[in-house]
Parts: structure tokens; C-alpha cells; sequence
């Protein structure tokens, strides 16, 4: 239970105020592609997604796609970002990870990663060393591979907001 505790909780990533970001120090964005940033099934992103990367990227933010899907499918979605990313990922695994970071020689406090899954995103986050976010599905289309671990995700889910261990974003903000 305490590797999918969340450092932060948001209903959804673009609600989050990109002060906060800045609050944080943070220069890297990992976040988790499918229903984190858009639907699994949408190609490229959406006007929304671009609008937020634009306001990150003017806050010198750099976006970076964490994903366990395909090389193909995450390829093609950062291209219509102009993004960085890393496919194949193995989340709930560290390795791939933190290859990344020190490859790329990133400073582990300034980045952040955010996804919709406790068993993935947020596992990786905690046995990566990161601050984490966990957001709400942005729908309840899943593939066919993300459904199993969705009905553990909920369980985790209702037991974090049972403890209160859902520390939301916008009350860190108030206390920083």
C-alpha cells in the first residue's frame, strides 16, 4: 500500500496551476499518455493538451511521455507535441526510468510524474525516488490491458481517500 500513496492528488492534470509547478522547482513533467493526457484511442493530442504544454513549455517546463505502450504509439503522439519520451517504459518498474534521468542528467527534484493508475504510475514514481501525481481517469474507455489493473486501482483508490492519503494539490499550494 505505501509504494501507490501519491505525493499529490489532482481530479485531473490540466486543473493544476502551473504556479504550482513553479512552487515545486520543477523542470520535468513525466507524465503517463493514455486517459492522463488524452484518451488511449486519440492518435495525436488534443487542442487541450497542446494549449497546456504550451503554458508548461513558457514556464520552462519540459513535458516528457512516460508510457508502457509502443514505441509506434508513443512516438506518434509526442511528435504532435514536440515532446520527449520514453516508450516501453516498464512502469511499475524504476529501471527504465531512471536510466532516463541519468542518461539525461535530470535533477530527481525537479521532476514530477503524474498518471492515472496507483499499480503503474505512481508505483514507479515511488520506487523511482519522484514526487507524483494522481489524477482521476480523464475517461472510462480503458484497452483491454489497463481494465485488470483498473479494478485494483479503485480498490487502492477507495482505501487512500479511507485513510486520507490524498494530499490534493491546491491545499499544497495554500501551505507552501
Amino acid at each position: 500500500m505505501k509504494k501507490t500513496i501519491p505525493t499529490y492528488y489532482a481530479k485531473s492534470l490540466f486543473e493544476i496551476d502551473i504556479e504550482f509547478f513553479k512552487k515545486l522547482n520543477i523542470k520535468y513533467l513525466f507524465c503517463d499518455l493514455d486517459n492522463t493526457l488524452d484518451p488511449f484511442d486519440l492518435k495525436t493530442c488534443s487542442e487541450r493538451t497542446a494549449d497546456y504544454f504550451k503554458k508548461l513549455k513558457d514556464a520552462g517546463i519540459n513535458l516528457v511521455i512516460i508510457s508502457n505502450n509502443s514505441e509506434n504509439r508513443v512516438k506518434t503522439y509526442a511528435d504532435s507535441l514536440s515532446c520527449l519520451y520514453l516508450a516501453n517504459s516498464g512502469k511499475p518498474f524504476a529501471k527504465k526510468i531512471n536510466a532516463y534521468i541519468a542518461k539525461n542528467r535530470l535533477n530527481k527534484e525537479e521532476i514530477v510524474l503524474v498518471g492515472d493508475q496507483t499499480m503503474t504510475d505512481i508505483k514507479s514514481a515511488n520506487n523511482a525516488g519522484l514526487k507524483s501525481i494522481l489524477v482521476d481517469d480523464l475517461t472510462t474507455k480503458n484497452q483491454l490491458v489497463t481494465k485488470f489493473n483498473k479494478i485494483f486501482d479503485r480498490i487502492v483508490r477507495k482505501k487512500l481517500k479511507k485513510k486520507n492519503l490524498l494530499n490534493y494539490w491546491r491545499d499544497s499550494l495554500c501551505q507552501k
